[in-house]
């Protein structure tokens, strides 16, 4: 078997040696052209590999999106939710606080303030003021605790109503915990314009809320205070206005601790 083996050794070497050169390079390309298309194939099912996981990571990506949007679109009925920054802020806080002051200014409407105080001794003070202003013409009824008086708003003055007879009163015998000029819309409609808008949320009964943080300091000239008075509106067929003054009335009056107000407007038609 030896011989065998070295006699058919010896006779391809004879034969290589009789080729022409040529025919050698020739042997030698075919081979390599094998191998390459052997490679070729190998790296195209790499490639077919690598694309088929990458189509398939981007459907479980796409699957992903599409079931959060559709999770959150049905959390609280909540439509649209956005935060402007300050450049937006200006345009927006003007066309929202403007239509504020208009329901009040232009036409007849029905109003409730309510009054929450907290005092520093932890005494609680509420205050309900329920009215309306026809014609110009401003008339309520404050309640605090078990006492309730009638008023009357005409021609820049203010009058108690008692047993039919009106008494001229001054406006602090009114507006006894603060001042109204923290309850007077156009007020707040200049604090809103000078505020920043920190959030607007739309919902799919069509009410719309929107918060505003005001600097103490923008709205006291010698005060140099960086916390805020937060005004929170919601509009749909009536107009909710929620202040908390905590910041600011806690400066001018000490003994209070903490001051929220809430109004109520609505348009009568």
């Amino acid at each position: 078997m030896n011989s065998n083996f070295w006699f058919n050794y010896e006779k391809k070497q004879e034969e290589m040696k009789s080729k022409p050169l040529v025919e050698k390079l020739e042997d030698n390309m075919e081979e390599d052209i094998i191998t390459s298309k052997n490679d070729n194939k190998k790296d195209d099912k790499s490639n077919k590999k690598r694309s088929a996981f990458i189509k398939l990571m981007v459907g479980i990506i796409f699957i992903i999106v599409i079931m959060v949007v559709l999770s959150l679109g049905s959390d609280g009925n909540i439509i649209k939710e956005e935060t402007d920054n300050d450049t937006n802020n200006n345009v927006n806080n003007e066309k929202d606080s403007t239509d504020i002051k208009d329901i009040v200014l232009n036409g007849d409407y029905k109003f409730e303030y309510l009054i929450d105080v907290v005092m520093q001794d932890g005494n609680k003070l509420t205050y309900t003021y329920i009215g309306s202003s026809i014609d110009g013409k401003l008339s309520g009824t404050i309640k605090n605790m078990d006492q309730e008086i009638e008023y009357l708003y005409k021609d820049n003055e203010y009058y108690i109503i008692d047993n039919d007879q009106y008494y001229l009163v001054a406006e602090e015998d009114i507006f006894k915990v603060i001042d109204y000029k923290y309850l007077s819309i156009s007020n707040i409609n200049n604090y809103i314009k000078k505020g920043t808008q920190i959030y607007k949320t739309e919902y799919s009964n069509g009410t719309v809320t929107t918060g505003y943080d005001i600097l103490i300091k923008d709205i006291i000239i010698n005060s140099d205070s960086d916390k805020a008075v937060t005004i929170v509106v919601s509009e749909n067929d009536k107009y909710t206005i929620e202040i908390d003054y905590t910041n600011l009335i806690s400066i001018l009056n000490s003994n209070i601790g903490n001051c929220k107000v809430t109004l109520k407007y609505e348009t009568i038609k």
